[in-house]
């Protein structure tokens, strides 16, 4: 059950990616672009958590994205959003088990010509790192701004 999981995220992945590169333009995508093309499938067009990917997978419930204000006593979260999007830092309690969001930082990072290793990211390329860094901050203030009030 879990290595068919494992397989339809890595299809949805690769589906993502295989739709053009992640990099809209030298300045790079907007938060909701990414939004849009990485996160959208699981997430839902409007954040809130009803994404094409619910009828694929069976057992995923992606957040809310539109209730972490609330969930957090009206206080938006961005310090905790950023390390679920990049993925590399493991933060407790946002899954149990098996991890099913990509790691988006590591993507990011290859995608702006850094290595996606898992690997001390300033040691491989300190510029690409800081454009992953900024397209996920993109992403974090977007997050930001769809919350409900």
């Amino acid at each position: 059950m879990q290595i068919r999981r494992a397989v339809a995220v890595a299809i949805l992945c690769l589906a993502a990616a295989l739709t053009g590169p992640l990099t809209a333009s030298a300045a790079g995508p907007s938060g909701k672009a990414d939004y849009q093309k990485y996160c959208a499938g699981c997430h839902g067009a409007d954040g809130k958590g009803n994404g094409e990917a619910v009828r694929v997978l069976a057992g995923l419930a992606p957040a809310d994205l539109t209730l972490l204000s609330r969930k957090n006593g009206g206080v938006f979260p961005a310090a905790d959003v950023r390390r679920v999007i990049d993925g590399r830092d493991d933060v407790a309690g946002h899954h149990l088990g098996e991890r099913r969001m990509p790691l988006w930082g590591l993507a990011f990072r290859e995608d702006e010509g850094g290595s996606a290793a898992i690997v001390d990211p300033l040691k491989s390329d300190p510029s690409a790192e800081a454009r992953a860094g900024r397209r996920i901050d993109a992403l974090v203030e977007y997050l930001k701004m769809i919350q409900a009030k």
